[in-house]
């Protein structure tokens, strides 16, 4: 299977779809959500605990469920953002998503970017949702921490919460937001931009 399977059969869907007029799409949509979220309320609470296939591997189904979250509300963010229809920030998707990509940064920070023991990168999150993601290297690990260490972070990435999640779901590319102020580095600047550059970790 090629590295973006799953978004080459995604791509097909839309193919099918690119002619017809936006109102038939949209009832489909409409018709199609709403049957699927009929059969999930009748679904007995048990089978969401049963294990089965998810992009990240074997999980049980509420978790399946979850990853659908992140999709649908960074899918919708996609649309709304192409036809300049901005909403449906600071709920309950975008702090879904906000936190899935908190959780990631110490994989990024360690596995991907795999700074010496000791280093410190900070990510200051700005918003209405913002917050601050502490990663520390320790033998050869990386891990969230609850706070910086006392000495001074190697890193410390400032944006704001929109940028933070469109990074980590590949939405824009880091030299974008470099180019345009969205992002400050402090620090050690060529660390800070290899960890942007390796943010992304969404198909």
């Amino acid at each position: 299977m090629s590295p973006n399977s799953l978004g080459e059969i995604n791509e097909a869907w839309v193919e099918a779809r690119r002619l017809l007029p936006g109102n038939d799409v949209l009832a489909e949509f409409v018709d199609t959500t709403q049957r699927r979220l009929g059969v999930l309320r009748a679904k007995p609470g048990d089978e969401f605990d049963t294990l089965g296939w998810s992009p990240a591997g074997e999980v049980p189904y509420r978790e399946f469920m979850q990853l659908r979250l992140l999709d649908s509300w960074a899918h919708e963010q996609d649309v709304r953002r192409s036809i300049g229809r901005p909403g449906g920030r600071n709920g309950v998707g975008e702090a879904a998503v906000l936190d899935r990509c908190e959780k990631t940064m110490a994989f990024v920070v360690g596995e991907r970017v795999a700074p010496p023991d000791g280093t410190t990168v900070v990510f200051g999150v700005t918003g209405v949702m913002g917050r601050q993601i502490v990663v520390s290297m320790d033998a050869g690990r990386a891990a969230l921490v609850a706070s910086p260490p006392a000495a001074t972070p190697a890193v410390v990435l400032t944006m704001d919460q929109e940028i933070f999640w469109r990074l980590g779901f590949g939405r824009v590319e880091p030299t974008r937001v470099l180019a345009s102020s969205q992002v400050r580095v402090d620090g050690d600047v060529a660390t800070g931009h290899r960890v942007l550059e390796s943010m992304a970790f969404m198909i």
